[in-house]
């Protein structure tokens, strides 16, 4: 076996060390020493780089010595690392890794085909065409019968042979779909009594459960409008009838790779702050108070009634926020971040929580006091506007929407129940979206959750060909569990058009933090196993080289993305629950309502500062811009573990499609429709002309439970 370190060169840790201001240059020595630990544990000259810098902060704060790079320090990593175990490529051999070394279940499909050909029986992938059969037009992802054939891999196709050229036995298309559903389709989705057993071994909670493809509870919009309905596929390539993109210019927040954390000084996390609370408190100034307000530095005196804007914070340093510890910190520009406290006892409602920046008008007689009369919680940012023209192109022209709605699903996880990770409820979402054909389905992680019981036990073991379970690690979880499915989802329904947006969840353990779309295209080979590589997640038709026949998209978390006209803003941190239990209220309405509102009038994917300490996002403030709302979305997706909904929040339509499972059991998803707007309407307008999109108005929407 060839290490990782075999192959280095003196000039690869020069460079190394270089990317951390480490100059080695004319220390002869310290290379020597450094390329010696690398052949012996096997790391690369960047992992080493990356183990020193760690070793440095951690020990160099109880021993200065051994923050210095020299032949003692070094020494003394390399009997750490020794000592962790730390193998090829800088990596902690885990029970999953020392399964792999010994032999014992190796993951990747090439040398472990059982484990694929498994995934692939239970897919309908066979080359038996009787199973291509068992369910016309939901895709058949449920268990065939067992087969002890061995199962083939088919090559990857460069051009999407096999998918927008399908055989000949493949009649499902989405046109007979929609004209002929099939006799197991219900209107939420698939009917329990007509669906064969899923696998054996199952969750029995969820596979016992009686409500499935039923609304769930009050979770609906706009009834009057009704689905979508009968539709007919876009006259191009692939018959999808739908853009995706992401907003134009300035505008996109979206994170495009990854970066380095934990390195943010204090004097970056507080000129980050005063930079979020100033672009806040000009807007405010703005669009936000009338005309003749005059903004007074927090913390002056007057005895005549004033408007200051500034910060909400917490009296206590510890502690949730409560009537009496709110305090309004102002900016350092204008008021050099002095304090003063609240008095809310006037205000006939309100809402605060910490990091909140508001517009306060009160009386502030002593400097320190102040008497509240009324508070200005935040301001949204403007919706996104299309030129007439483009809105008419996108709803009425037979190469998109054709004059019928727009049709989105949005799940998400954890996509399998506790007691198992076979995955049953994404097969049962995957029928859904074979049977319904949203335009776009949004699915939101956790994929592969940091809470599952075995994932946390560091026990992912799922089934092989036979009786016999395999260990596998949480990448190829992802792949076999996620990828795969999604690749049958295609190749048994070779026309369907819908495409699928996946955004990651700080709760995901199988890819490096945050943006899922930075993964490495083609993987790179493991540093224990030369047939297998890493860092490829196996997703198909997910390469902007595809073209035409691109169905995935990976997005980092929070993002936007457009469909068609149509601003989507989406965040799997849990923001909800997490504000719910940081925030101070009194007479303020629907409570969910309430929550979502926070985000549009902070413009921000998270306005809670400080974070929950027992929260998952610990905010690195360098990177603030990625998750400030530049636009107000037209739709807010908002997973949490709170009650699902669908709200109309000062014209954005804001969603909570729940969890997909609820412990043992399964939960909901959301359905949305999108109809058009007259095209009479559109004509009359001239083409240039900035229309407001008004999709709260026009949208049908309902939560469903799987």
């Amino acid at each position: 076996m060839t290490g990782a370190g075999s192959a280095v060169k003196e000039g690869e840790v020069l460079n190394a060390f270089q990317e951390i201001n480490e100059d080695l240059h004319g220390k002869a020595e310290v290379v020597e020493k450094c390329l010696s630990i690398i052949h012996h544990l096997g790391l690369s000259a960047r992992d080493l780089a990356n183990e020193w810098e760690a070793h440095a902060m951690n020990r160099g704060s109880d021993d200065s010595s051994q923050a210095l790079l020299n032949l003692s320090s070094l020494g003394s990593l390399e009997a750490t690392l020794s000592k962790r175990g730390t193998g090829a490529g800088g990596a902690t051999v885990t029970p999953a890794a020392s399964t792999r070394r010994s032999g014992r279940a190796s993951f990747d499909p090439s040398t472990l085909p059982s484990t694929e050909r498994a995934m692939r029986k239970r897919l309908s992938m066979s080359e038996d065409p009787a199973s291509a059969e068992k369910w016309p037009g939901a895709g058949a992802f449920l268990s065939p019968s067992p087969s002890k054939a061995p199962m083939k891999r088919r090559p990857p196709s460069s051009d999407g042979a096999g998918f927008m050229s399908p055989p000949a036995a493949a009649s499902f298309t989405p046109s007979a779909a929609a004209s002929t559903p099939a006799p197991m389709l219900t209107p939420g989705g698939l009917s329990s009594t007509s669906s064969p057993p899923l696998s054996a071994g199952g969750p029995t909670a969820y596979l016992n459960r009686t409500n499935a493809g039923q609304k769930a509870g009050a979770g609906e919009h706009n009834a009057g409008l009704g689905a979508r309905g009968k539709f007919e596929p876009s006259k191009r390539l692939g018959g999808m009838r739908c853009d995706i993109g992401t907003l134009p210019g300035a505008l996109d927040i979206n994170l495009p790779s990854r970066y380095r954390f934990m390195y943010t000084t204090l004097e970056e996390r507080a000129r980050a702050q005063e930079k979020m609370l100033l672009r806040l408190q000009d807007d405010l100034v703005a669009r936000g108070l009338e005309a003749e307000a005059e903004v007074t530095p927090v913390g002056v005196p007057k005895q005549e009634t004033v408007t200051v804007i500034g910060r909400v914070c917490c009296e206590a340093p510890e502690g949730r926020i409560n009537k009496a510890s709110v305090l309004l910190e102002g900016s350092r520009r204008d008021s050099g971040g002095f304090r003063v406290k609240l008095e809310l006892g006037q205000l006939p409602a309100f809402s605060l929580f910490p990091g909140q920046v508001v517009a306060v008008e009160g009386v502030n007689s002593s400097g320190f006091k102040m008497v509240v009369r009324r508070i200005i919680e935040g301001i949204p940012r403007p919706f996104l506007t299309s030129p007439a023209k483009k809105m008419l192109e996108f709803q009425h022209d037979s190469l998109y929407q054709g004059g019928g709605a727009l049709s989105l699903l949005v799940a998400a996880g954890p996509y399998t129940t506790t007691d198992s990770l076979e995955y049953e409820p994404l097969e049962d979402l995957l029928k859904v979206i074979a049977a319904r054909q949203p335009d776009v389905a949004v699915l939101c992680g956790p994929f592969v959750d940091a809470n599952h019981p075995q994932v946390a036990s560091g026990e992912t073991e799922i089934a092989g060909a036979g009786e016999e379970k395999e260990s596998v690690d949480f990448e190829s979880l992802f792949k076999m569990r996620v990828s795969l499915f999604l690749e049958g989802l295609y190749e048994t329904n070779p026309t369907l058009a819908s495409r699928i947006v996946l955004v990651p969840s700080l709760n995901d353990v199988f890819h490096d933090h945050p943006p899922l779309a930075d993964r490495i295209p083609g993987g790179v080979p493991s540093p224990w196993f030369e047939e297998e590589r890493l860092g490829d997640l196996g997703l198909p038709f997910a390469s902007e080289k595809d073209g035409a026949d691109r169905r995935l998209y990976c997005l980092s978390n929070p993002s936007f993305f457009t469909v068609n006209e149509v601003a989507v803003g989406v965040t799997t941190n849990d923001i909800l629950c997490h504000l719910s239990g940081d925030e101070v209220s009194y007479n303020p309405g629907n409570r969910l309502a309430r929550l979502a509102a926070h985000l549009l009038q902070q413009q921000s994917f998270f306005p809670l500062f400080p974070p929950p300490a027992d929260g998952q996002a610990q905010l690195d403030l360098r990177h603030a811009d990625h998750w400030r709302m530049s636009i107000t979305p037209d739709v807010l997706l908002l997973p949490s573990k709170l009650t699902p909904f669908v709200k109309d929040v000062g014209g954005a339509l804001c969603i909570n499609p729940g969890t997909l499972t609820k412990g043992g059991g399964g939960g909901t998803y959301a359905m949305l429709h999108i109809h058009p707007l007259p095209a009479e309407r559109l004509e009359r307008m001239s083409t240039e002309t900035e229309v407001q999109h008004e999709v709260a108005r026009r949208t049908h929407a309902e939560i469903v439970r799987i």
